[in-house]
């Protein structure tokens, strides 16, 4: 009997990890991967053209764009665990 137990302790067990793990969609999440890519990739060609238009050199266009794209994501990662904090704060009181 106590091997028969265990098995349905066991059986229970994976049946709980599997309610609780994630279910992710990986092709939804290459898909969003993809256009944040080619966001970053095309505000970071906007930041090169507008430093073209203002008549750099193409090494100063390229360093520019490199700092400024360095500069946004320190300054939009806070934002991001700000979010996360308060999404974790709420849940504490649901």
């Amino acid at each position: 009997m106590d091997k028969i137990e265990q098995l349905k302790q066991q059986k229970q067990y994976e049946a709980y990890v599997k309610k609780k793990t994630p279910q992710h969609n990986v092709w939804f999440n290459m898909i969003k991967a993809f256009f944040l890519g080619g966001t970053i990739c095309l505000i970071g060609q906007c930041i090169y053209h507008f430093c073209e238009l203002k008549k750099l050199s193409p090494d100063d266009c390229s360093s520019w764009t490199s700092i400024l794209l360095i500069l946004l994501s320190i300054l939009l990662t806070p934002v991001k665990l700000i979010v996360g904090l308060f999404k974790l704060i709420i849940g504490l009181f649901k």
